[in-house]
């Protein structure tokens, strides 16, 4: 129904300007399942948490606990999925020198869940009640803000888990997961616990995962805290170089996240900052970029802006710059 000519919301929609006013509308429509009020402009999806405390109690438990009528698949009981769930938890990390009949008990029990762009795996605050191996697609692990400010604490890829911790104690989730784009991960109940912490060796693997994972957060959390906005990209950056051999003895690529919104909340920092400090590097002839790669032409260099041990002769790093 229209509004009626005149009325408060006519003029509000006035006031916007149409073409505002239809983004409204069309972000409205998309928003379906509790907690999946992703905007398709390349941001995470930050409606998530506001969705979440829209919903009542029963829809959103049905939402995180079920995913939409599409989002969650269980694979046909026969030996060749099974065989294919086993192959799949195998290359997995966590899983790495773990048993055998650990990994079978899992590939037995496991149910795939295919998780569209901007679905939740799981709150923060919710009941560790499974963990999850993504087998494809990508996952970030997100923190909110009061204001709705995002931070993606770590990105979870094909072969990574999550979740993790629903294994050695009973807390509850810590951060919010969210799907960048299609994604599909293999769900073990906690009710399947027993036969994982029933063995040393995955009680082992377990820890060890997550000991990397507390190095790499002091590492987060330290240049968050004490670097500029340079030093934290630059650092970010070559925590995700690639292991590829470079193109040339000085020049590296480095493969970006897909959109500078996701980049900018991964480092904490505003998106027109961090495009700034990007022309900055594109200027001086220190990076360069073809669509989704950036290529590092003097490592050195780019290791001085880490302020991660310069090896540039004559060189001065810069300690001025922006915060944020």
């Amino acid at each position: 129904m229209r509004p009626a000519p005149g009325g408060p919301e006519q003029g509000h929609r006035e006031a916007l300007g149409k073409e505002t006013w239809t983004r409204r509308q069309r972000r409205r429509n998309r928003r379906g399942v509790c907690g999946r009020g992703s905007e398709r402009s390349g941001s995470i999806p930050g409606q998530a948490e506001r969705a979440r405390a829209r919903c009542r109690p029963q829809d959103r438990q049905a939402a995180v606990s079920m995913g939409s009528g599409r989002s969650r698949v269980r694979v046909a009981d026969d030996g060749e999925a099974e065989a294919l769930r086993g192959r799949q938890l195998a290359a997995s990390a966590f899983f790495e020198g773990v048993p055998e009949r650990v990994v079978r008990h899992v590939a037995r029990h496991a149910v795939e869940r295919r998780v569209e762009d901007g679905d939740t795996l799981f709150f923060k605050g919710d009941p560790g009640d499974f963990i999850a191996v993504v087998t494809a697609g990508h996952l970030y692990k997100i923190l909110y803000g009061p204001e709705g400010q995002e931070l993606i604490v770590d990105s979870i890829g094909p072969g990574e888990s999550v979740g993790e911790t629903a294994l050695l104690d009973q807390g509850r989730r810590s951060f919010t997961t969210v799907a960048y784009g299609p994604a599909t991960v293999l769900v073990l109940a906690r009710r399947h616990f027993g036969a994982l912490v029933a063995e040393p060796a995955m009680i082992e693997r377990a820890y060890a995962v997550l000991c990397a994972r507390l190095r790499r957060a002091v590492d987060s959390l330290e240049t968050m805290c004490l670097h500029r906005l340079e030093s934290r990209l630059a650092r970010h950056l070559l925590n995700r170089m690639d292991d590829a051999s470079p193109a040339a003895p000085d020049r590296f690529e480095v493969t970006l996240p897909p959109t500078q919104s996701i980049l900018a909340a991964m480092i904490n920092a505003s998106r027109p900052k961090l495009n700034a400090q990007l022309q900055r590097w594109h200027r001086a002839g220190l990076v360069s970029r073809r669509r989704n790669t950036l290529r590092i032409n003097d490592i050195d260099l780019f290791r001085c802006k880490a302020q991660l041990g310069c090896r540039c002769a004559g060189t001065v790093v810069a300690r001025g710059g922006d915060r944020a």
